[in-house]
């Protein structure tokens, strides 16, 4: 059949086509030491275009000591990955942790909209990048594929947080019972 052989050919071209753009979109695409450092550690699962979409939403920074990147009980406005440098991280007025290169700040909220559950404050020089809040929650929504991404990479950084507090609390000696 000619025409059904005319359709099929043409199916296979665009097929060919999209293929095509999309493999030389991902030639096309580079990334700095820190953005790579970024995608390794937060999106490891998109392509170089997607990732890179995604990196173009936020802006790098250089921040300096005392900086405050979110404030306990007040809403989260950006989300945070840290690439160079460290944070304090308080509870209550008391230190529950340390943000290290690698580490995200702001992702337990930064997409629902609650208020944050720790203040965290950069102890020194450090670089950045940052997604405002306001801006990142509808381009989560509108891009199912980075949405995926993004729960997975907070899902791992979660876990090794949980890790470093349980590690902690066991260097402490462990969780007083009270009676």
């Amino acid at each position: 059949d000619l025409v059904g052989a005319a359709w099929a050919g043409l199916l296979l071209a665009a097929c060919l086509f999209l293929l095509g753009r999309n493999w030389l979109e991902g030639r096309e695409v580079r990334f700095t030491a820190e953005e790579k450092g970024m995608v390794d550690h937060l999106v490891a699962g998109l392509s170089s275009s997607r990732a890179r979409h995604l990196i173009d939403q936020g802006v790098w920074l250089t921040g300096t000591a005392g900086d405050v990147l979110t404030r306990e009980g007040e809403p989260v406005s950006h989300l945070y990955y840290l690439a160079e440098g460290e944070a304090r991280v308080t509870s209550e007025g008391r230190q529950v942790g340390t943000c290290r290169a690698g580490d995200l700040i702001g992702e337990l909220t930064v997409l629902s909209g609650e208020t944050a559950s720790a203040t965290v404050v950069l102890t020194g020089p450090a670089r950045f990048w940052c997604a405002s809040a306001e801006g990142l929650r509808p381009y989560v929504e509108a891009h199912e594929d980075i949405s995926r991404a993004l729960e997975h990479g907070f899902a791992a950084a979660l876990k090794a947080k949980l890790r470093a507090s349980n590690r902690a609390i066991a260097e402490a000696g462990g969780v007083a019972s009270t009676g």
